[in-house]
């Protein structure tokens, strides 16, 4: 990844300008205290002369940052890099000394002072040309150190991006696999209805069936939902179940009004309570309920879906009840909450299974008038 040469932030700009200027005017002052010190009368001129090419390197800071990003180290090239930017860095020294004598030469002019022996060049050569070789490898090692911190954060942004894409990608391929699984179960109880010659039944079947894949396909990419809408898709798979039914099943939904308002994974009841009818209803004989009830546990909403089962008889949990919806929505919960949202399967010493679903409690943001605002969430209040 190149970084450009003149990207840089108007905060660093103002530091290094605000840097050499406190830098030189500090060590004005401890050049003035050495005088007093000694005894000796104040030499302004002096000061300024010997002391005033620092502010240069306000400039030279950049020229040098360019250096260094034109000739990064990177593995690899680190040797050839190392040797390359040593040699550059004894010109920039070597240039700097003579800049600075031409530049303070210009000052003592102005003081009508005789500079060209105070300021020879050999003078100033064993007195910073080291200095300022060593400035030179401090700006070169930082300027590489904060480019690799820039680019490893690029890196592990990007990562986190994809990362982020692949879960939302995996998700919809779950409620992909989701979604023809509960047609092939509802077009077959439609059918059987069809074979029996209750036409109207399955007409009516086809109806609900209708307003769900509505629900569904206007939503292609929703992963989750407000409870109230949740139970709103809910009701209509319920209908369904009704009309193939009839009396020999019950739905009850027991869930306060206060938490209608949570976030659940967008269509996680459906499967979990086809599941109840398929090994609780079907299982059983005679009229049985199903039960859908929710409840808060701390900072966890638990959510529960009983089934009948056969009366008076345990239920054992076979590989039958742990098919693809089951499946499908352990994995979206994994995805969704991490190790905070859980699926198990309970159960009931009187007979038929409780499944229990528990995701981190948190609400979805209202408006005024108590309306949801769709996906925008906030915290528990």
């Amino acid at each position: 990844m190149k970084t450009s040469l003149l990207n840089l932030p108007r905060t660093f700009v103002w530091g290094v300008v605000i840097f050499w200027t406190g830098f030189t005017a500090l060590v004005v002052a401890i050049s003035w205290l050495g005088v007093v010190l000694r005894g000796y009368p104040p030499n302004v001129y002096n000061w300024v002369f010997w002391d005033s090419g620092w502010l240069i390197w306000t400039v030279e800071t950049f020229l040098v940052v360019a250096i260094a990003r034109a000739l990064p180290l990177e593995r690899g090239r680190m040797g050839r890099r190392v040797v390359l930017l040593g040699v550059v860095g004894l010109l920039v020294a070597f240039l700097h000394l003579q800049v600075e004598l031409k530049v303070v030469n210009r000052i003592g002019a102005l003081f009508s002072e005789p500079t060209e022996d105070l300021f020879a060049f050999e003078a100033l050569f064993f007195y910073k040309f080291h200095v300022f070789y060593l400035i030179y490898w401090t700006i070169v090692g930082v300027t590489n150190a904060f480019d690799f911190y820039t680019r490893f954060r690029e890196t592990e942004l990007t990562s986190s991006r994809l990362a982020k894409e692949l879960a939302e990608s995996q998700l919809q391929g779950l409620k992909a696999q989701l979604h023809p699984h509960f047609l092939f179960n509802t077009h077959h109880s439609i059918i059987a209805l069809m074979l029996k010659g209750d036409n109207e039944t399955a007409s009516r079947m086809l109806m609900r069936l209708s307003d769900l894949l509505r629900l569904v396909l206007d939503n292609p990419d929703r992963q989750t939902a407000a409870l109230r809408e949740e139970l709103a898709a809910l009701r209509l798979y319920i209908n369904i179940q009704e009309q193939r039914f009839a009396d020999r099943v019950r739905f009850v939904i027991d869930v306060p009004h206060d938490l209608e308002t949570g976030e659940v994974p967008y269509l996680m009841l459906q499967p979990l309570v086809e599941n109840a009818v398929t090994h609780g209803v079907d299982a059983g004989a005679g009229q049985g309920e199903v039960r859908i009830a929710g409840r808060l546990n701390g900072d966890d909403l638990m959510l529960t879906v009983t089934d009948p089962g056969r009366e008076g008889t345990p239920t054992n949990i076979t590989k039958e009840h742990h098919g693809i919806g089951l499946t499908n929505t352990r994995s979206r919960l994994a995805r969704l909450y991490g190790g905070r949202g859980s699926l198990c399967l309970k159960p009931r010493a009187e007979g038929g299974m409780i499944a229990e679903v528990r995701i981190p409690w948190q609400v979805y943001r209202l408006n005024h008038e108590g309306e949801l605002l769709g996906d925008k969430k906030a915290g528990r209040s």
